[in-house]
């Protein structure tokens, strides 16, 4: 690409597996953060600093991670999560974009909280029910008629990092604890992060607009997650968990059972296979295996 590649809020864990895959390519990459320092970063607060500092051009693209991402919180602070993940990025993003640089703006699977056996594909409409899911929707309507932007949709990403959420790490935690309630019928997308952090590559290097969605997609429910978790963990013999029915859980929200990413992307063929969910999820049990509580 002929201009720098900017990540905005690249401390998280798709941030840093997309940075080190664009140092690999050889990439002008500007990574930025806002409270997690990290090497070779700057400091950029999208709530409060001007874009003007990252000296944006033409030829630029840009990532945008920045965003509050704990469902739970969001529901309890609307407002304070509004203003970042939807004022304010959208103000950066308009203003990107008015300079002629390509916007990729990460989504959710959130955005659809229907059931859809068959899985969502990039041309479905989103039907949000959380205001996780209603925020990341808003968004893409936001830069769907700005022009110039890829919206890319992901599900849970799993990496080998202990500061990054993590549907596997909680779930290994809860089956350790005795507690858990699964339900066999939850069934949701498992991406490795350094999958996600390739397509995004390519979408890079492409300069691809309009939709994508970064996932294997192959569904996971929640009770073949755990079962993967138990066969691949030394701690096996110390877990366990109660079978449940999803409407049998209780959420301040509602939430689908069934809502994970398909993919119908011409992208994806240009691109080495996603890693299957059981290759994924016994990596990260390995990992979790050798760290210390």
């Amino acid at each position: 690409m002929k201009g720098k590649l900017i990540l905005v809020g690249a401390s998280g864990a798709i941030g840093d597996a997309t940075l080190k895959a664009a140092e690999k390519m050889g990439l002008n990459v500007l990574p930025t953060y806002q409270s997690r320092e990290m090497s070779g970063g700057v400091r950029f607060n999208i709530e409060t600093d001007s874009p003007e500092v990252l000296n944006i051009g033409v030829d630029d693209v840009l990532i945008l991670f920045a965003a509050y991402s704990d469902q739970e919180w969001i529901r309890a602070h609307p407002f304070k999560a509004r203003n970042l993940n939807v004022i304010a990025t959208s103000r950066f993003a308009e203003n990107a974009i008015r300079m002629k640089a390509l916007v990729v703006f990460l989504s959710s699977e959130a955005v659809f909280g229907k059931n859809l056996e068959t899985g969502w594909t990039e041309g479905s409409q989103p039907c949000p029910t959380t205001e996780y899911g209603r925020q990341k929707f808003e968004m893409e309507q936001i830069l769907q008629s700005l022009g110039g932007a890829c919206i890319v949709r992901t599900g849970w990403n799993v990496s080998c990092r202990l500061a990054d959420r993590c549907v596997v790490r909680n779930t290994y935690e809860s089956l350790l604890a005795g507690s858990a309630r699964l339900a066999e019928d939850n069934v949701f997308s498992i991406t490795d992060v350094n999958d996600t952090a390739r397509l995004l590559i390519e979408v890079v290097a492409s300069r691809v607009n309009g939709i994508v969605h970064a996932v294997s997609g192959v569904p996971v429910t929640r009770t073949e997650l755990a079962d993967e978790i138990i066969k691949n963990s030394v701690s096996h013999a110390g877990m366990g968990y109660e079978k449940v029915l999803f409407k049998d859980l209780n959420f301040n929200e509602p939430k689908p059972a069934c809502s994970w990413l398909a993919t119908n992307h011409e992208i994806h063929r240009r691109l080495p296979e996603f890693s299957a969910p059981s290759e994924v999820v016994a990596r990260k049990v390995r990992f979790l295996d050798s760290t210390p509580a």
